[in-house]
């Protein structure tokens, strides 16, 4: 800018009077934050310990890949444990899960980070919590026995926006919800642990649903040069 006399930078510092004369360039760079919610849905087979052995016997058991539907996204999850999962424990009703949490488009640059949402607020432009996402696995009819050490414990935290945010989200308090880190931004793997207290079925089927909370930005940048007047 310019008072009719000095050359001015944005900040009102004055331009140097070698600089006048000089082209200058700039580099900007731009970053676009998004906040992103991805939901995946499934059903899965689960089996007691003593059936699937029966089975075995009779050679009418094989295990197969859990199929996962997910909704849009950069982030997309897919479970890892094949079907039928076996439950363990002495009532039989443990069931451990594994999920796969991957950034599907990293080449773009984009990288996710804790989002406001879920936290106190984060700065996009330096995000704290770079390369995590904060994933709620439920399955209906169970309940959640990871240790509260490796969970995101909502009643511990205060903050009713944190809260209200998980509720107004679907989240039960049965469900799993644990931080995952995504090494290099790319992939992170999240296992849970289940309890189906009373199962008394051999073998049946469970509905299950994941969601990830996260922010997510890219990074773009340009270059321009301004002349000074003739």
């Amino acid at each position: 800018s310019s008072d009719g006399k000095n050359l001015k930078f944005a900040d009102g510092k004055p331009v140097p009077a070698t600089a006048r004369n000089l082209d200058v360039t700039f580099n900007p760079k731009v970053r676009l934050c998004y906040e992103y919610q991805t939901e995946a849905t499934t059903k899965a087979q689960v089996i007691q310990l003593e059936e699937l052995r029966s089975q075995q016997q009779k050679g009418t058991q094989t295990q197969t890949d859990v199929s996962t539907k997910n909704s849009g996204g950069p982030i997309q999850m897919q479970i890892t444990t094949r079907q039928p999962i076996i439950l363990h424990g002495t009532d039989n009703g443990q069931l451990k899960l594994s999920v796969d949490v991957l950034n599907v488009d990293p080449k773009s640059g984009g990288l996710t980070f804790i989002p406001a949402g879920t936290q106190d607020r984060e700065d996009c432009l330096s995000p704290a919590k770079k390369n995590k996402v904060v994933l709620a696995a439920e399955v209906v009819g169970a309940t959640c026995t990871l240790d509260p050490s490796q969970q995101v414990n909502i009643d511990a935290v205060n903050s009713q926006k944190l809260r209200d945010f998980y509720v107004k989200n679907g989240v039960p308090k049965t469900a799993c919800l644990t931080e995952v880190n995504l090494a290099d931004g790319k992939r992170g793997i999240a296992n849970y642990q289940f309890n189906l207290a009373g199962t008394t079925v051999g073998q049946k089927e469970l509905n299950i649903r994941l969601i990830a909370f996260y922010g997510y930005y890219t990074e773009a940048s340009t270059q321009f040069t301004v002349s000074p007047l003739p």
